[in-house]
């Protein structure tokens, strides 16, 4: 084997030590390569075998560590982008630094480089770069990507509603804006005949939406067969509130009698909240964290209804004004609450196996609600949110097999809402239950809703989709094994 060369010498360096094998030993030991550090001098005896005198033999090793010593080792690293750089190895002093390229472009040695510039040094020789969903370019520009969630060991037990029970009508909504509808000069029935909307209901005046949350879970425990001390979490997701504090969750709590071990709180979400919540409520159980969970929302829309005619009826209000505010007659009133629990402890329940998220966070302005009410740009909304669930629809089909499930449940805006979804991502409308012509838009109620009136036709085995999409925009896709 012929002798092993260094990069940048012409003739192979034999360190003093070495045996006269074919492989010398390119790189000393400690005591061989420090100037002063020998080991035991030769006895007379050894350098008479030699035929060298041990005062020589130790001048030459001391030339030779201090000639390798004073010589750079060095070695050629590839950089991807960059070539090959040379990068030096000094023994017995401190490491250099990393070479870095001067404004000519040829390599300089920056011997004072601190060391966070030598991990930019590293960062900036990999010119291509994986990046994953969320994350940004260089520039800053934000990456499309889905965000994709599993759960291994996750049921769905039980889902309950309680229905409001007082039915508000479209064409009482009409005879009260007459006024208003006949200055602005538009035709009554556009609830109707654009939304899709006939009824909404509202909750009577001795009956609230936290109190009507409070017995949709009693009835999600009970038809689980749950005990209210098994809940290690209560996640409320209710848009509606009556203050900005404490929680609702808190109220809930202590409605339903929950432990004091039971973590409880709010996800605001806006429409989104009830599939947001069932996710990280899954994703909790799949860690062990807890063992049962309970996702809860109640909606009051009585208010706002009322605070927006009373405003549109107002002379100063002009059609633009109308239109943006159209969107809050279309709100109803409910509640609903289910249970999840571990899947291998009840196997008659409906497995959650996973799904996607996905923003589009530029689109924050197109509907804004606030104690005032609810300022909607309709047009924009529609286009911007049909683009998100477009684009997320495709790229889950990298990991999803979403084209022929047996339910779409989706969120119950409007029938302008429901048939550009299924028209623009190809579903099955006779799969498509809709509540939003008698029932109107229920917030985050809407989809556990609409999941739980639909439960009866459903069979074991038939695989569920949970389609949700809230202002922001942000929508969340949820499958469920039933």
């Amino acid at each position: 084997m012929p002798p092993r060369r260094t990069s940048g010498s012409r003739n192979p360096v034999r360190l003093a030590g070495s045996d006269d094998s074919d492989e010398p030993n390119v790189f000393p030991r400690a005591e061989d390569r420090l100037p002063g550090r020998r080991r035991g001098r030769c006895s007379s005896a050894g350098a008479a075998d030699s035929g060298v005198t041990g005062d020589s033999r130790a001048r030459t090793r001391r030339s030779r560590t201090r000639s390798f010593s004073n010589r750079s080792a060095r070695s050629t690293v590839r950089a991807p982008g960059r070539g090959w750089l040379t990068r030096r190895r000094r023994y017995g002093r401190r490491p250099a630094s990393p070479p870095t390229r001067g404004t000519a472009g040829r390599r300089v040695h920056s011997a004072g480089i601190q060391r966070s510039s030598r991990k930019q040094w590293v960062n900036d020789s990999v010119k291509s770069v994986r990046h994953l969903p969320g994350s940004t370019t260089r520039q800053g520009v934000p990456l499309d990507g889905n965000a994709t969630t599993t759960h291994r060991n996750v049921a769905l037990l039980s889902v309950a509603t309680t229905m409001a029970p007082r039915v508000t009508t479209s064409d009482e909504i009409d005879a009260r804006l007459a006024p208003a509808l006949k200055r602005l000069r538009l035709p009554t029935g556009l609830l109707q005949r654009v939304a899709g909307v006939y009824e909404r209901r509202n909750w009577d005046s001795e009956q609230d939406f936290d109190g009507a949350a409070i017995e949709a879970g009693r009835r999600a425990l009970a038809e689980a067969g749950i005990r209210p001390d098994q809940i290690g979490l209560i996640i409320n997701t209710s848009v509606t509130r009556k203050h900005l504090e404490p929680s609702v969750a808190v109220r809930l709590h202590h409605g339903l009698g929950l432990p004091s071990s039971a973590i409880n709180f709010d996800i605001a979400n806006a429409c989104l909240g009830f599939v947001n919540g069932m996710t990280l409520a899954a994703q909790l159980i799949d860690a062990g964290q807890i063992k049962y969970a309970m996702i809860i929302d109640g909606e009051d829309a009585d208010e706002i209804q009322v605070n927006t005619i009373e405003r549109l009826k107002r002379e100063g209000m002009s059609r633009t004004d109308f239109m943006s505010e159209f969107a809050s007659l279309t709100l109803g009133s409910g509640a609903a609450a289910a249970i999840l629990g571990p899947a291998d402890a009840h196997p008659q329940g409906h497995r959650l196996l996973g799904g996607i998220t996905r923003a589009a966070t530029q689109f924050n302005e197109l509907c804004v609600g606030s104690v005032d009410g609810m300022f909607t740009d309709a047009k924009a909304l529609l286009k911007g949110g049909m683009e998100l669930v477009v684009s997320a629809w495709k790229e889950a089909k990298r990991d999803w097999n979403w084209g022929k499930m047996d339910r779409y449940i989706t969120h119950q805006v409007s029938s302008v809402h429901t048939n550009g979804l299924v028209k623009a991502v190809g579903l099955d409308k006779t799969r498509v239950p809709t509540t939003f012509g008698t029932l109107g838009n229920v917030g985050p109620a809407s989809i556990p809703i609409t999941l739980a009136q639909e439960a009866p036709t459903l069979k074991q085995g038939d695989r569920v989709l949970l389609m949700g999409v809230g202002s922001g925009i942000n929508t969340a896709m949820l499958e469920i094994a039933w």
